[in-house]
């Protein structure tokens, strides 16, 4: 079974290390999409085997629009290279299952698209450990909105059309696919759709449906909330470097409310109570 790996990136230095020892337990190849970073995140990238390094330019900006072709094109890329599956997150997104290989065998006939379970992990202090990032940071709460499609069985998939984001897919027949699509949440609790629709904005369903996170072992672990500080200069970053193109759909508008309303660390504290143990 070959399976790919690609990500988007721009300064990711201080959490590369993690997402490459990862994600190399199981992917036979990983590549990046670098966004010209001007911290070390290509010379780590290159210090590792099995990875591939390639430029894209977005004249200093962060474009989402970009970000959907290049994942579009990279599951049409790994498919006619002969993987078995592809994966396609940002640098923060940990898929992880205890035996993801075994699991993917057993269901490569059947399912097509894989939404593992979202969980918002959380950490006051940004990892040290020399292993592994779920070693260390091993505690968040479950959010329906990290539910996305990013993991793609490339045997009974032909293409697939993101909404920007890539927290949802377009069905057919701007997306084609064959098997069923991997999603454990039940169809009437599921999110509207459109990444500009409220996705599961009613937060009564998101609590009826936390009994069911807790049943699946596919897990889509997102650690964007480790380190306060570390946070608050990444959002102050991607503020500045925002295109006219998300500003015109409202794609990136919280990294400027959350810096304006002074509300991280509100949100650090209350995704901290609401933690439980996940890995």
């Amino acid at each position: 079974m070959k399976v790919y790996v690609y990500c988007t990136l721009w300064n990711e230095e201080k959490i590369l290390p993690y997402f490459i020892r990862h994600y190399s337990q199981f992917c036979d190849k990983l590549i990046f999409y670098d966004n010209g970073s001007s911290d070390m995140s290509v010379d780590i990238i290159k210090s590792y085997p099995n990875t591939e390094v390639r430029e894209y330019d977005t004249s200093g900006t962060l474009n989402d629009s970009v970000h959907v072709k290049i994942k579009e094109q990279s599951i049409l890329e790994a498919k006619k290279e002969g993987a078995d599956f592809a994966i396609v997150v940002d640098c923060d997104e940990f898929i992880y299952h205890k035996n993801i290989k075994q699991f993917l065998s057993d269901k490569s006939s059947e399912f097509s698209i894989f939404y593992p379970i979202g969980y918002q992990m959380v950490s006051n202090d940004f990892p040290t450990t020399s292993g592994q990032i779920y070693d260390e940071v091993n505690t968040g709460s479950p959010d329906a909105w990290y539910c996305k499609p990013v993991l793609i069985n490339l045997r009974l998939v032909d293409f697939i059309k993101y909404d920007d984001g890539l927290h949802e897919m377009f069905g057919f027949p701007y997306s084609r696919f064959s098997g069923k699509v991997y999603h454990p949440i039940p169809e009437e609790l599921r999110p509207l759709g459109q990444y500009g629709n409220e996705k599961w904005g009613n937060i009564t369903h998101l609590m009826k449906s936390i009994d069911l996170y807790l049943d699946h072992d596919l897990k889509l672990l997102h650690y964007k909330f480790i380190d306060r500080n570390h946070l608050k200069s990444r959002y102050l970053a991607y503020m500045s470097r925002l295109s006219e193109s998300n500003r015109l759909k409202g794609l990136g508008n919280h990294y400027e409310k959350s810096i304006n309303n002074n509300s991280i660390d509100l949100d650090f504290d209350n995704l901290i109570k609401k933690s439980i143990r996940i890995i």
